[in-house]
């Protein structure tokens, strides 16, 4: 991806272009409350699986009913924590358009965006020498 220009991390423009829905769409990085609405909802996510995994195997139906409700809420959460980030883009009309596999692909695309280190990490950690 290019770098932005000055001018454009002032304005919000230049930001990632996604498809969704056979259209184009540009996601503007969000200001900095909404990013950390973001990054929040990000570390929270795994909550409800903690819970259920606490459940344990003495509960199995609790379990069972537990990871179903997990599975069933997910696919939504992921398109909130999408929209949290991309939250100028139309979200009814996207979510008439698209299918959840350009959400996702977008997804990883903010989360590039969002966390601009983390690949540089990974490839350094991957390079590192074990001990």
């Amino acid at each position: 991806m290019a770098q932005r220009t000055e001018e454009q991390i002032l304005t919000r423009t230049g930001g990632i272009v996604v498809m969704l829905g056979g259209k184009q769409y540009t996601i503007v990085p969000p200001v900095i409350k909404q990013a950390r609405l973001f990054r929040q909802y990000i570390a929270d996510l795994p909550d409800d699986l903690v819970s259920i995994s606490q459940t344990g195997v003495e509960k199995p139906e609790a379990f069972a009913l537990g990871l179903k409700t997990y599975m069933s809420t997910m696919p939504e959460k992921i398109l909130d924590l999408f929209f949290l980030y991309a939250c100028d883009l139309p979200r009814a009309e996207i979510e008439e358009t698209a299918t959840e596999a350009e959400v996702a692909s977008a997804l990883e695309e903010v989360l590039k965006q969002a966390f601009p280190l983390s690949d540089s990490l990974i490839r350094g950690l991957a390079r590192s020498p074990s001990p």
